[in-house]
């Protein structure tokens, strides 16, 4: 079964492209042979369509992907096979590019949406090896404010703090927590906490320590006046909370309560 290819303008014959595929693994496998009749003969395809679950016991395709005879392209045929065939999660179609001013834009636009995170690089020859390193990350992060809630360890030497965002009935929730704050910020932050009564919104509450742990904070409530300024990575939850830890950057004791961002409202920056 003879493979479909395309070429482009711009680099002819010399970048002969074609639709391929990579398994859960990282690995892309060798052609499937197909039996026509009884005796020698038969014919094989290398084509992603042989690994769409429509050929049983063939393994399946994870992700799929250009490949020319000498570097990855993302194509107009391969954008047009998406759209002939309604693919959708798992499958992804993944831009690329070699200009550091397009991805630096890609960076600071396409991370406006709450889904797209962050950055990768990756070298042209490489692929994706699991349990392997061989990429690094760039996400953006975002200056916000929040309110604080609670702490953890004691009022004298806060070490995580607990934040939260008002909602717009005026309800107090918990939008994520910090890393653990150095020695100066620790002083910093104790000279103005006060100890919450118990009218405290979070009275009775239980604090994951992390994003879909089951172990949870021993954190110490206080009353909810104090505003941190943090810096957020993009990855948020629905309701903007926050999957990962924030870094304490400052108080804001020009700031009151009221002046943090809404619960779930707008950016995740403000």
């Amino acid at each position: 079964m003879e493979r479909e290819t395309w070429t482009t303008d711009e680099f002819g014959t010399s970048h002969e492209g074609a639709v391929g595929f990579v398994l859960d693994d990282g690995t892309g496998p060798g052609p499937v042979y197909f039996d026509s009749a009884a005796g020698s003969g038969g014919s094989s395809a290398s084509q992603w369509y042989v690994h769409d679950r429509r050929h049983p016991g063939r393994p399946r395709a994870a992700v799929l992907r250009a490949v020319t005879a000498t570097s990855p392209v993302a194509g107009v045929r391969l954008e047009k096979l998406f759209t002939d065939y309604a693919l959708t999660a798992p499958w992804a179609l993944v831009p690329m590019t070699k200009d550091l001013a397009k991805a630096r834009e890609w960076l600071e636009t396409w991370t406006d949406a709450s889904w797209v995170e962050e950055v990768l690089i990756k070298g042209m020859a490489t692929r994706y090896l699991p349990g392997f390193r061989g990429r690094t990350k760039i996400g953006r992060r975002d200056t916000t404010k929040a309110v604080i809630g609670a702490v953890t360890s004691t009022l004298a030497r806060p070490q995580l703090l607990v934040l939260g965002r008002h909602e717009a009935t005026g309800r107090l929730r918990a939008v994520g927590r910090t890393v653990p704050l150095r020695r100066d910020q620790a002083r910093q932050v104790a000279e103005h906490l006060t100890a919450a009564d118990p009218s405290h919104p979070w009275t009775g509450v239980r604090f994951a320590v992390s994003w879909e742990s089951r172990d949870v904070l021993d954190a110490i409530l206080v009353r909810p006046e104090l505003v941190a300024e943090v810096s957020a990575d993009r990855a948020v939850d629905r309701g903007r909370i926050f999957r990962h830890p924030l870094r304490f950057k400052r108080l804001r004791l020009d700031v009151v309560s009221e002046g943090v961002p809404r619960f779930g409202a707008g950016s995740v920056a403000g």
